[in-house]
């Protein structure tokens, strides 16, 4: 059986692949955090943390530039909104009870893997397939301006250390 050829990604979206590649670096440290039996509460900091500074800037630069590349109507664009407001309600629901399940986190973590692999191998190559390059190339303007390549400064590195 052949191994499974990495995703090319055009020049314009390479910046939100690497993002996605942060998403799913939160997902593992949500896993392992469990796996350690770390205190619930410290994981969820850090969730939310990753996404007022992080995510809550990807999803809007997404939702404000990216989508509108397609009619409001199309299944993958709905698909993709339908999951940022799933994913924006569990953050909401970390921030605002104090009583949070184990398995809301793995959902959340879940939903964000399955998020970030659907818009890169579905919307994404979509996208710079129907797209029209001039377009794309308009998009990728925008895109790319908002970015700032900031480290997240956080020292409760409970994926490391118990």
């Amino acid at each position: 059986m052949d191994a499974p050829k990495p995703l090319k990604r055009s020049k314009e979206l390479v910046q939100l692949s690497r993002d996605h590649h942060e998403g799913l670096l939160l997902c593992w440290k949500i896993k392992t955090g469990m796996s350690k039996n770390i205190d619930i509460n410290r994981i969820i900091k850090y969730i939310c943390y990753f996404y007022d500074e992080d995510l809550s800037q990807h999803f809007e630069i997404e939702e404000q530039y990216l989508f509108p590349v397609l009619p409001q109507n199309n299944e993958l664009r709905v698909k993709a909104e339908k999951q940022h407001i799933d994913l924006q309600d569990l953050i909401k629901t970390f921030k605002t009870n104090k009583n949070i399940l184990p398995q809301t986190l793995i959902d959340f973590s879940t939903l964000l893997t399955e998020h970030i692999r659907f818009e890169e191998r579905e919307l994404f190559p979509f996208i710079e397939k129907t797209v029209e390059p001039e377009k794309l190339k308009a998009v990728s303007d925008l895109l790319n301006s908002p970015f700032k390549n900031k480290e997240l400064n956080w020292s409760d590195n409970f994926w490391i250390n118990k």
